[in-house]
């Protein structure tokens, strides 16, 4: 497959092997950002194609605290370490818990 607009490859290398709630799993269950991490790192499998790429744009929906854009680069290094990653999502959430000034969220 490719991205017209990129105009490179799309490579659908990273795949989970049992369904993982990032929601459930750190409100419902009280895991920490490590635990989820881990978690969410034993589910996650990477493709063999992965070895053959230079470069990877890594691309999630919505970031919070980065624990699944993290897992996920830590993975493909793993499979190839000389890949260079970047990194992007669609949106960027808030956690009111890593805001310096809490009062500007509000302004």
């Amino acid at each position: 497959m490719r991205c017209a607009l990129l105009g490179t490859a799309v490579v659908n290398a990273l795949s989970l092997n049992l369904p993982i709630s990032k929601h459930r799993l750190r409100t419902w269950a009280g895991l920490t950002a490590t635990e989820f991490e881990s978690r969410y790192r034993e589910a996650l499998s990477v493709g063999p194609e992965i070895k053959d790429l230079n470069q990877i744009l890594l691309l999630d929906d919505v970031c919070t605290e980065g624990s699944t854009l993290r897992t996920a680069a830590q993975r493909i290094r793993e499979a190839n370490p000389g890949c260079q990653i970047i990194a992007a999502t669609a949106g960027q959430m808030i956690v009111k818990a890593v805001v310096r000034d809490k009062a500007s969220l509000v302004a």
